[in-house]
């Protein structure tokens, strides 16, 4: 498994997995932090069959 992160709105990554073709099977939004400045989103995609 591989895990990256990166600082981009998360509308903007579901993009980016659906130009390479991947299909979006969850989206976990984690509620933020009291002081936190973002919102963590976590995506799990897979390549269709």
């Amino acid at each position: 498994m591989s895990f990256e992160s990166h600082l981009l709105p998360a509308d903007r990554i579901v993009a980016l997995l659906d130009q390479a073709g991947l299909a979006l099977t969850a989206r976990l939004l984690e509620e933020s932090a009291e002081g936190a400045k973002r919102t963590i989103v976590t995506f799990l995609a897979h390549k269709p069959e």
